[in-house]
């Protein structure tokens, strides 16, 4: 019997043992916490409205009039200056 040789290219090589990968766990947004912008939290400052709608965007104009409204406040301006 005749024993055969042969080199084995890397590509070959990767095909034949592919690397493992883990499994990343993805989870998913249930419905509840999803964005619902008909269900608007509670806010205790304008600060945090502000925060809240610079993170959701403003999805009614009621929220586009008290955006406007609170970027001529004194709280703003000093937001802004604490900012940059």
């Amino acid at each position: 019997m005749e024993i055969l040789e042969c080199e084995i290219d890397k590509t070959e090589e990767i095909l034949l043992h592919p690397p493992i990968i883990p499994e990343i766990d993805i989870k998913k947004k249930s419905k509840s916490e999803k964005y619902n912008p008909a269900v608007k939290p509670l806010f205790k400052t304008s600060r945090e409205r502000y925060e809240y709608l610079m993170e959701h965007g403003c999805t009614c104009n009621d929220d586009r009039v008290w955006l406007t409204a609170y970027k001529e406040t004194k709280e703003y301006k000093q937001y802004e200056t604490d900012i940059c």
